[in-house]
C-alpha cells in the first residue's frame, strides 16, 4: 500500500515552484518508488495487489490545492499504467480515493468534522480506509 501525502494549501497562480516539486515528491514520486520496490518480489511469488491511495482532491477540480490536487490527479493515472504495464506477473494496481480522514494530521490542519457540499458530508475514519471502502476500479 503506497500511502504518502504532504498537503499545503495554495493557488496555482501563488504556488512555489519549490513546493510544487516537494509536494509532487512525495505525493507522486514517493507511489513509483513503492511500486518499483515490490514489483519484482510480487512477480516472483506469482502475483499480489499495489494499493495506491489518491484523494477526492484528485478527482476534479481543488482550489486552493493547486499541487496536492494535481499530484492526487497524477496517482490516478499512474495507478492505470501501472496496472497494464507491464500486464504480467498476476499483479492487480489499484487505487484507493477517499475524501478527509479523521487523523491526527487532518486535525493539525484543522478540517471540520463535516464538509459541506459534498456527498458524503461526515468525513472518514480510518477504519474505512482499512476496510478498503472507496476503490476505484
Amino acid at each position: 500500500m503506497n500511502n504518502a501525502g504532504i498537503f499545503r494549501g495554495a493557488l496555482l497562480t501563488e504556488q512555489d515552484v519549490e513546493g510544487w516539486r516537494r509536494i509532487f515528491d512525495i505525493n507522486l514520486v514517493g507511489h513509483l518508488l513503492g511500486i518499483q520496490a515490490v514489483h519484482r518480489g510480487m512477480k516472483r511469488n506469482g502475483g499480489g495487489v499495489i494499493i495506491n491511495t489518491s484523494s477526492t482532491a484528485g478527482m476534479g477540480p481543488a482550489p486552493d490545492l493547486s499541487a496536492y490536487g494535481a499530484s492526487k490527479w497524477a496517482i490516478r493515472g499512474l495507478t492505470r499504467t501501472a496496472a497494464v504495464e507491464p500486464a504480467d506477473g498476476n499483479i492487480r494496481v489499484k487505487v484507493m480515493v477517499p475524501g478527509i480522514i479523521a487523523t491526527p494530521a487532518a486535525k493539525a490542519t484543522g478540517f471540520p468534522d463535516v464538509v459541506p457540499g459534498q456527498p458524503i458530508t461526515a468525513i472518514g475514519q480510518p477504519r474505512d480506509i482499512a476496510t478498503g471502502s472507496g476503490f476505484e476500479l
